[in-house]
Formats: structure tokens, sequence, C-alpha cells
């Protein structure tokens, strides 16, 4: 599996420790065009990952304003007939509000203690920021594909993970900033809204026996809000299309087990909606990671949750169903509400570490 953009001349080029990662720009802030074909390839073949989740569109209205980066990493790993070259890919955007709080997807459809998050930043802000729908940039469509070798045949396998998530991030977040400061606009706030546990997994750099974490504030933390604060998120058409990103995926799956145990639905009516082989049950014992277990079934019960009217062999319509999960199932994502200037210092402070 090869990716030549040979022809393409990389944003930069930086190498660090035994890496060397090229940063392209895929498109400017504000322009619908992409400034490569092959780029916009390629960014789409990142966003393939997505199909995980269930059917997220490649490209959406928001490109059309985004700035949107991707990155290739290049690093080697041992094999007794020689050094293995390998790749691996990162991609990310950035929407600047441009005067549009609903271009601000992530606090639009938030709701904080019931009151749209919007409305509680524009409160917060209203003192110090004039027009604060002009200063802000959301991160959204982070995407990849996992290392591949570049050498016809290897002895070894190589791992599905990618290395260098955490650095790629923070050298795509210091793009944007330096990009932001051509402009006129002042930013002050990066929105975004990610899974904890993901960020756990994925958005560290290991560096010998340390592990440095790239750090991140919640809307909480920003807006200095009481810790019982609530933050929920309007369920609209994705949660339940890719309820594997949105939900807690785990907590929803005990749910439909137990509305199977309660004979409220069976396992004929996961196995037609769904179209799974096997009993969904056995799949979750047997998938070995997170991510198995999503992309197994996230897609599948995606389908069944759009089902309206009666389903089949349930005493349940799919809106109770859908009723259900949203009154018992958490959101599974965090709004992260990210000061320029303090994050501005924070990725530095890491990448500095991480070139050391």
């Amino acid at each position: 599996m090869e990716y030549n953009l040979s022809s393409v001349e990389p944003f930069f080029v930086k190498k660090i420790n035994e890496a060397t990662f090229s940063l392209y720009k895929a498109k400017n802030f504000f322009e619908k065009d992409w400034l490569s074909p092959l780029l916009k390839e390629q960014v789409r073949k990142c966003r393939e990952s997505f199909y995980r989740y269930g059917p997220v569109p490649e490209f959406d209205r928001h490109d059309e304003l985004a700035l949107i980066y991707i990155i290739k990493v290049e690093y080697e790993i041992p094999d007794p007939d020689g050094a293995i070259p390998i790749e691996e890919w990162l991609s990310m955007r950035f929407i600047p509000s441009g005067g549009k709080e609903e271009n601000i997807e992530d606090l639009f459809i938030t709701r904080i203690d019931g009151e749209r998050a919007s409305g509680i930043v524009e409160k917060y802000t209203k003192q110090k920021i004039r027009d604060v729908w002009n200063h802000v940039i959301s991160i959204s469509r982070l995407c990849g594909i996992s290392p591949y070798t570049t050498k016809s045949s290897v002895s070894v396998k190589i791992a599905s993970k990618k290395k260098y998530v955490a650095a790629s991030f923070a050298l795509m977040v210091q793009a944007c900033m330096q990009e932001c400061k051509k402009h006129k606009t002042t930013y002050h706030f990066f929105t975004a809204r990610f899974r904890s546990d993901m960020l756990k997994k994925i958005m560290y750099h290991k560096k010998g026996e340390e592990l440095l974490y790239i750090p991140f504030k919640t809307v909480q933390e920003t807006l200095d809000l009481p810790k019982e604060t609530c933050v929920t998120f309007d369920r609209g058409v994705w949660a339940h299309k890719c309820p594997g990103y949105h939900l807690d995926f785990h907590h929803m799956l005990d749910v439909i087990e137990d509305l199977i145990a309660k004979g409220l639905m069976s396992h004929d009516t996961i196995t037609y909606h769904t179209k799974l082989n096997n009993n969904f049950s056995e799949i979750r014992k047997s998938s070995k990671s997170y991510v198995e277990l999503v992309e197994k079934l996230s897609p599948a019960f995606g389908n069944m949750l759009e089902v309206d009217g009666p389903l089949y062999k349930s005493k349940l319509t799919g809106e109770q169903l859908r009723q259900h999960i949203d009154e018992a199932v958490a959101d599974a994502p965090t709004l992260f509400l990210l000061p320029f200037d303090w994050w501005e210092k924070e990725i530095e402070v890491f990448l500095s570490k991480v070139c050391e």
C-alpha cells in the first residue's frame, strides 16, 4: 500500500529524532477549492477510518470554510533482513467561526445545564471579546492511515497502531496557530469534541519510559464552572447512526441486552435489523479491543437505531428504542474549550520535550 505525493510540495518537513514529518496543507481557510486534487484524495483516504463508526460522509459543508492539513510520518522498524521503512498518516481540519455560532458545531449542539453552550461562552467572553463568533476555531475530523511499509516483502508484523499521533497532532495545531497570526482576525479559543478515553490511548508521545501528553481543558475548566455542571449533546442523527463514537457504546449494548432479558426485544430483532451473522453478545465477548468491537457492531446497530415504526419481533418501535437509549446512555465525547494563548504555550512545551 503506497500513497505517492512526490509531485506535491510539503508545507514543511521536520525531523524529530528517528522520524521525518512532512506536513501538507490541503486547503486554506475560507476557500472552497482544494490546493491539490491529490491532497484531497489523500484526505479522503484518511477519512475512510470513520467508516468503523457508521456511514460518515467523507466531506461536508464545513470543509468549505476549513483549513485542512495532512501529515506523513516516515520512520523505520528493525528486521533481520534490514530496516523496514514505515509510513503513517494523520489529517485534521480547523473550522473558523466566520461570524456565525452555528459554524462552531461543538458549542451549538452542546447544552450546559440545559442552556446552549454557545450562549454560555458568549456571556463569559462578553466583557473581554467583542463579537466572539469571529474568534473561535473548531477542530474536527481527526483521522488517519495506519502504519504500512513501502517495502515489497517483510518478515515482521507491522503494528496497526499509529506511533506518532500526538506529535503529528501538535504540529498541525502549531501550524494552524501560525496561519491564524497571518490573518487580521485574532482567535481566542479552539473547541474540540473528543472521547477522553481515546485521548488517553493515542494522544501521547513515548520518550524512553516517559509518556508525554498534550494538555486539554474541558469547557467546565476553562469557564470555571462547578464540578456538578451537566454537559450534554443534542442527540441528532449522527448520535444514533454512529453510536460507537457518540454514545457510551458498552452501556448502550448493556441496555439492549437488558431489553432482551425483559422480553421487550429478542435476538431475532437484533439479527433482522443489524444483519449480523452471529449473536452480538458473543461478538462482544470475542472482541479483543474497543476498536474491534466498534468496527463489528457500531454500523450494524446504527442501522437499527434509524428504524421508524415497529421493530421486528419486538414490543418496541424504533422511536421507543431510541428513547430508551437516550434516557439511559450517556454521551461519550467530552467538550474541550481551549484558550488560544494557553494552548499555544502548552503545544510548544510538548513539542520541545518531544524534540529533546
